[in-house]
């Protein structure tokens, strides 16, 4: 195939920036080697958007890819990757993560943004159709942009947030989660955007909102 064509035409020579898109996909044994080709030459930028349009088919991302040592920005879109990252050494040098999900099933995203030692720069958007429960925990986070819209209002989200130097949250939702934002110490500027008018009607949006409202202030 011609991706492979051009990994093997660049010998072994670093890659700074790879970035794959496809759809459509029902084998998925070529993507998972062309990411390890990718992440054995020292990818520093990684853009992956992967699609398979079924809710059968679960891609699950290999271990090198969370272990890179030179992988500074990364950008992941799909609906049916899984994350199973290790239980320490995640992300050494992850500085940018951009997280887009359509319909993410999986439970495997909610341990994703547990341990981020170096990160800056998080946003995380998509679909959402079943309750997570996500914890983010990341020392050097200055910013986090969280952009989610759902089918119904009865699905709850919840985010609980440790950053103590985040100095910028950016939330918009058409049904507001439950947010806990720990050691706000930093925070500076804060936007929440509910462009639904119907999330007032959500059950607990009081709750919620008044619960994030107290965190950011």
């Amino acid at each position: 195939m011609f991706v492979d064509r051009v990994l093997s035409f660049r010998g072994s020579a670093d890659i700074h920036k790879f970035r794959l898109h496809c759809s459509g996909v029902e084998d998925f044994s070529r993507i998972d080697g062309w990411i390890r080709t990718a992440i054995d030459r020292n990818a520093v930028e990684f853009d992956l958007r992967v699609y398979s349009y079924s809710d059968f088919q679960i891609f699950e991302l290999p271990q090198s890819l969370f272990m890179s040592k030179t992988l500074v920005v990364l950008k992941l879109n799909s609906d049916c990757l899984r994350y199973v990252p290790p239980k320490s050494g995640c992300f050494p040098s992850l500085k940018f993560l951009h997280v887009t999900g359509d319909y993410p099933d999986d439970e495997s995203i909610e341990k994703l943004f547990y341990c981020c030692p170096v990160l800056e720069d998080l946003t995380i958007d998509g679909v959402v159709r079943h309750d997570a429960d996500v914890y983010i925990s990341a020392p050097e986070l200055k910013t986090l942009r969280i952009s989610l819209s759902g089918e119904d209002f009865s699905t709850q989200n919840s985010f609980s947030i440790n950053a103590p130097k985040l100095e910028k949250l950016d939330v918009m939702e058409n049904s507001l989660s439950n947010y806990i934002v720990k050691n706000p110490k930093s925070l500076v500027k804060a936007i929440v955007n509910l462009y639904s008018h119907y999330s007032c009607l959500q059950c607990d949006f009081s709750k919620f909102s008044s619960a994030l409202l107290a965190g950011i202030s």
